[in-house]
């Protein structure tokens, strides 16, 4: 859980500055995919970021105003912030302190509330139409369309303290901390089921491809990504990635699980099949906590160092996309840009090079 104040902040760089942009948005069709009380009855608009360099200036042909570097952006300031995830449309995140789940657009010029007054909304997923999120107060999960502010939640509870949750192929995931069980649900929230369990150490984080279900532990014994198939239940998940010191986060692409190791500084991957084929993609780091994957690049936050950074999958000199960040803990990307959480309260955003 993270707990920050609300911070101010101004970002204005020579040609490009951060300006606020506090248009409306119309929600899309009104309809719940499972049903759930409406709660509210207007969208909820906030400002955001609307920084040229954050939109096409970053690509050719540059914007002659905006033909330097693509700069840091803010998007939003929270009280205490902890879920995020990103899609073509734009990125996703929860903000406990005031019970909501929030979406801004790709350029984060925009920020609307989807739904608001839910106890402790804390990790999220997507899919093409929902966006799910974990409460740890109500042991629940819940899920309303990405294109309908306010709109109807689908909401489905009895579980003791979620801590993960992951979105795949018709299927939600989710672990729970007090016994460590990794259930599944449709993604209609009807129902759930056992498919494995993790006895020993905390579940961090959760991903998910057609084949498998995927667990980062951290705990004294163990600090790896960990494999359990969908076709179980099975008694326990199998190791798949080599035993680190402090396993922070992860991501899988279509072959590999990569994983930030804080305590080592680096950030590592091995193949998902098992098979090893261990790559360190960067070493030194201060305290790696977040990681995040496209098709070309490793994406991470070092969150001593206020660092956002990324490296080539194929190899070479990781670079910073963002410097002077304020204890970054958590990443996302999608085609056009790369999105983070500061311990500050600052959800932030950087157009990709």
């Amino acid at each position: 859980m993270r707990r920050s104040l609300l911070v101010a902040f101004l970002w204005s760089t020579g040609a490009c500055s951060l300006l606020t942009n506090t248009d409306g948005l119309s929600g899309g069709p009104n309809d719940g995919g499972g049903g759930g009380a409406v709660d509210g009855a207007a969208p909820i608009v906030e400002g955001g970021a609307s920084d040229t360099c954050v939109g096409a200036g970053c690509v050719a042909p540059p914007i002659p105003a905006c033909d330097g570097p693509c700069v840091p952006a803010l998007i939003a300031t929270e009280t205490e912030l902890e879920g995020l995830a990103a899609d073509e449309s734009g990125v996703y995140w929860t903000a406990p302190a005031g019970g909501d789940i929030k979406r801004a657009d790709v350029e984060g010029k925009l920020v609307v509330t989807l739904f608001d007054g839910k106890a402790s909304p804390r990790q999220l997923a997507l899919d093409d139409t929902f966006v799910y999120w974990t409460e740890s107060n109500s042991g629940s999960v819940s899920a309303v369309r990405k294109d309908v502010v306010l709109g109807p939640r689908t909401t489905l509870t009895g579980f003791a303290n979620v801590l993960a949750i992951a979105v795949s192929n018709g299927e939600v995931f989710l672990q729970l901390r007090d016994n460590g069980e990794v259930r599944r649900a449709p993604t209609s929230l009807t129902t759930s089921s056992l498919l494995t369990k993790q006895p020993i150490g905390q579940v961090l984080a959760l991903a998910a491809d057609p084949q498998n279900v995927y667990l980062g532990v951290t705990s004294v014994a163990i600090n790896r990504v960990r494999r359990a198939p969908r076709s179980g239940p099975t008694a326990e998940p199998v190791d798949l990635t080599t035993a680190g010191s402090d396993l922070r986060g992860f991501a899988i692409d279509a072959t590999r699980a990569y994983v930030a190791d804080g305590d080592l500084g680096r950030v590592t991957s091995e193949k998902l099949d098992g098979s090893g084929g261990f790559v360190t993609h960067a070493s030194g780091e201060a305290r790696p906590s977040a990681v995040a994957v496209d098709d070309t690049h490793v994406y991470w936050t070092a969150e001593d160092g206020g660092l956002v950074r990324r490296v080539a999958k194929a190899g070479g000199m990781p670079e910073t996309l963002a410097s002077g960040q304020t204890g970054p803990f958590a990443i996302t990307v999608n085609s056009r840009a790369v999105y983070w959480l500061n311990t500050n309260g600052t959800v932030m955003t950087v157009r990709k090079p």
